[in-house]
């Protein structure tokens, strides 16, 4: 089970995408703050964050920085508003994120993007990719 947690301040956002979640094969934690989300990566052998970028204290681009340097291994996804733009950019330029997703999200798309994120992933990681290469 792919486990993933989910950062926002805001705890509406976070109780709205743990019930995106609900019916899935994921194991989803939920953190209203980047130190709280470190602390769960401390705690859990974790395969995705998911996280805004607009967060008092430790933004989302810092803590996401903060776990590529730590935790080269685990995906980044930022999930943020419009008004974010210029900051998720500056992160998918950086490589602080795979990709971002826009709020408001579709559920049905937000679930399909984290399974193929998981798939690519893993013919990444292939044996039988680097075999062809």
């Amino acid at each position: 089970m792919k486990k993933i947690p989910i950062v926002d301040d805001e705890v509406q956002i976070l109780k709205a995408l743990s019930r995106v979640f609900f019916d899935t094969d994921y194991a989803i934690f939920t953190a209203e703050s980047g130190q709280a989300a470190l602390s769960l990566l401390e705690q859990h052998e974790i395969d995705l964050v998911i996280s805004d970028m607009r967060m008092p204290l430790m933004d989302g681009y810092e803590l996401l920085s903060k776990v590529k340097e730590t935790y080269p291994d685990i995906i980044r996804i930022i999930l943020s508003g419009y008004a974010d733009e210029s900051t998720v950019f500056k992160a998918i330029l950086h490589n602080i994120a795979k990709f971002y997703l826009l709020k408001p999200w579709h559920n049905e798309k937000l679930l399909c993007c984290i399974d193929q994120v998981f798939e690519t992933e893993e013919l990444l990681k292939s044996k039988d990719l680097l075999v062809l290469i």
